[in-house]
């Protein structure tokens, strides 16, 4: 090996006949002999797999290396027997050290019914933490109720709570990304809190209405006649009895059903106003006249037809955000237990026909615009605006129409049907039909050419 040879990774060499001089080996190196295993199997990864000619080599090795290799040698540990390689064996180590002995304690039944058993004897303290001190203390139930602070028989000891928690009890650890990450600033709050509630938890349920009561619950069932009655009562019991708050509520109520039903209105309006009723003469309405009338009249023309139907598509996004808004609702106060099962279940039934509604624009949108195509007698057809399944189904319409009899598809067809997909403008230039369309047609074989960003040539059968 010559001299300016050596490198910190490093330096091998091989020859019939290896010196036993070291002079030549850096500094801070030490230079070892490879066995004959190992120079065999160098010859076989990158030779013949022959070491005919007795190749001997050596290698220079950093003494930090050295030093590993022969603590490694000297060791009890055999690594030829070994099954596992090293990084199994450490990655397996550090699973043992670092594993939560919890993770082996299946949450039960058993544990869920004590769960629920210790949130309803320490309801002022918040769900998820009665459940991290639960987790912590191994699902122990005695050991969590310590923790949390059971103090007497009654239903909570509010003050002794609050002072444990201001003295710096750290069993609930204040949750990042809250509005009030200070617990204990939230006491007093939470003190008057869980005196309510506990009133109401041991108030009668099944309290008589009095003639009072009655009175004003038939008074606010005459006011608000929209609205079914079974409801106005829920919301005059959640309220308990309170005739001034229950018809606030039932004011936004009926102010929110108002504005649904004049959006019903507009659009029966809208509706009719389509209907050609300029004609003054009168006429027996007979079905099979009627219907050889009406096969080659056109209802809208395909502009009309667009109008409309953006303005249908525009009231159900606006519907859809409305049911968005009452569904949110319905969840906050199904979790709010001030207020039960009234106002979830009216915003429940309210977002459900706001949704039934956007659905029944967006199918009359697209049956509109499906019949105006249809009616025209042309060769082109405008997809744009419909949805995926509609506009396929339309141009299979269409083109099985203009397509040949199979008995007499000989040669190339004539007829061209220009296809108007659009190129996503509405939709910053991300078209989801014109790609629709064009797996259709090569799925059915049609032989098609783009006549520009938005529109395809098909060519008929």
């Amino acid at each position: 090996m010559g001299k300016g040879t050596s490198k910190r990774t490093g330096s091998c060499e091989s020859s019939s006949g290896v010196s036993s001089d070291e002079s030549n080996t850096p500094e801070g190196f030490l230079r070892l002999e490879l066995s004959l295993d190992i120079i065999n199997q160098l010859c076989g990864f990158f030779g013949d797999g022959s070491n005919a000619d007795g190749i001997r080599s050596t290698v220079d090795l950093p003494f930090d290396i050295c030093y590993e290799i022969y603590k490694a040698a000297t060791t009890s540990i055999d690594f030829r027997d070994s099954t596992e390689n090293d990084e199994m064996l450490a990655l397996k180590l550090h699973t043992e050290l670092n594993k939560d002995p919890r993770e082996d304690r299946v949450y039960s039944a058993h544990d869920q019914e004590a769960f629920e058993r210790l949130c309803s004897e320490f309801y002022v303290i918040p769900r998820k933490h009665i459940m991290s001190c639960f987790v912590d203390n191994n699902y122990d139930s005695v050991a969590t109720r310590k923790t949390l602070g059971f103090f007497t028989d009654e239903p909570c000891n509010l003050k002794d709570y609050a002072t444990t928690v201001r003295n710096g009890c750290n069993a609930f650890p204040p949750q990042t990304g809250t509005v009030n990450n200070d617990f204990g600033e939230t006491i007093k709050a939470d003190e008057r809190l869980a005196l309510e509630l506990h009133s109401k938890l041991n108030a009668n349920p099944n309290k008589e209405l009095t003639q009072k009561d009655r009175k004003h619950l038939n008074q606010l069932s005459s006011e608000f006649s929209d609205l079914p009655h079974d409801i106005i009562k829920a919301c005059y019991v959640d309220n308990e009895w309170d005739y001034a708050a229950t018809r606030e509520t039932l004011a936004v109520f009926a102010q929110e059903k108002r504005v649904l039903k004049d959006s019903r209105k507009e659009r029966r309006e809208n509706n009719s106003s389509n209907i050609d009723t300029s004609s003054s003469s009168s006429w027996t309405p007979v079905a099979p006249r009627r219907k050889v009338e009406n096969k080659g009249k056109n209802k809208w023309s395909i502009e009309h037809a667009q109008e409309l139907s953006r303005q249908d598509m525009a009231r159900s996004k606006e519907l859809f955000a409305k049911q968005g808004e009452f569904l949110e609702r319905a969840s906050n106060a199904s979790g709010n237990k001030m207020t039960r099962l009234g106002a979830s279940s009216y915003y429940t039934m309210e977002a459900s026909k706001y949704r039934r509604i956007a659905y029944e624009l967006v199918q009359e949108a697209n049956q509109r615009l499906c019949e105006a195509n249809l009616d025209t007698r042309g060769t082109s057809i405008d997809l744009h605006l419909l949805n995926v399944p509609n506009a396929i189904s339309l141009l299979r319409i269409k083109l099985s129409q203009m397509d040949r009899d199979p008995a007499f598809r000989n040669g190339p067809s004539t007829k061209t049907l220009n296809v108007i997909t659009g190129y996503g403008k509405s939709n910053n230039g991300q078209c989801k039909l014109k790609p629709n369309v064009i797996t259709w047609l090569r799925q059915h074989k049609y032989s098609f050419s783009h006549a520009n960003a938005g529109q395809i040539i098909v060519t008929c059968k």
